[in-house]
């Protein structure tokens, strides 16, 4: 992948600018949220619902990555906050809420990264767009296509079944038997088998390609975000 970012670096100006900016974007060039709003290079204004959180502490900085999916666009899209130190990460979504906004993305081959111009919490029920199980992959493909760098995305999947594998690994069942492999390093397990009660449940989290981190899950029609 670095042998990769480096000749296209070499030949940025042959790329289409939505590459070039992915490209300057991985080496380490930044623009400030008020440049990449005047940008306006994909503006979407929708009601989003949050679809989870996941925090990652080292002991220099700390990485905020909020997941959200419009109702009615159905795009997703991942909003980042940085903090150093003790330093607090700013305005955050509560999972599972809801919010009319105005997000605009990163200049990008393939859109995910955004900017929250505007915002306001809602009311209402949650309007999400699912995945099938045998969808991940496709999609995932189709976007890593556009930018061969792409890394991790969001999804929801519905109604599938938490199952522990003989070697000790986990996944999600869906109805027609297909399986979607867990991240090892997760390990609310426990939690999750308590919402699902054995059945199938809507599940939101981080795909990357591979492997899912679960975010949250609905238990009675309530949200519940899933330990990371």
């Amino acid at each position: 992948e670095i042998a990769l970012l480096c000749t296209a670096h070499a030949r940025l100006p042959s790329l289409p600018a939505p590459l070039q900016a992915d490209v300057r974007r991985y080496i380490g060039w930044s623009q400030t949220q008020d440049e990449i709003v005047a940008r306006g290079f994909d503006v979407v204004t929708d009601i989003w619902t949050i679809l989870g959180v996941r925090t990652l502490k080292d002991d220099r900085l700390t990485v905020h990555r909020t997941w959200l999916q419009g109702s009615r666009s159905g795009r997703t899209a991942l909003v980042l906050n940085f903090a150093t130190g003790n330093a607090p990460l700013g305005e955050l979504f509560a999972p599972g809420s809801q919010h009319r906004a105005k997000l605009v993305y990163l200049e990008s081959a393939a859109p995910l990264r955004a900017i929250v111009a505007e915002r306001e919490a809602v009311d209402g029920t949650t309007q999400l767009e699912p995945k099938r199980v045998d969808e991940l992959a496709a999609t995932f493909a189709e976007a890593l296509a556009r930018d061969p760098w792409f890394e991790r995305s969001a999804f929801v999947v519905d109604n599938v079944v938490p199952a522990k594998a003989t070697d000790g690994s986990w996944y999600l069942r869906d109805v027609d038997g297909r399986t979607l492999r867990i991240a090892r390093d997760w390990h609310a397990h426990h939690q999750l088998l308590a919402c699902s009660g054995g059945n199938g449940v809507r599940i939101t989290g981080e795909w990357n390609g591979r492997a899912l981190v679960p975010l949250g899950t609905w238990a009675d029609d309530a949200y519940v975000a899933l330990t990371t």
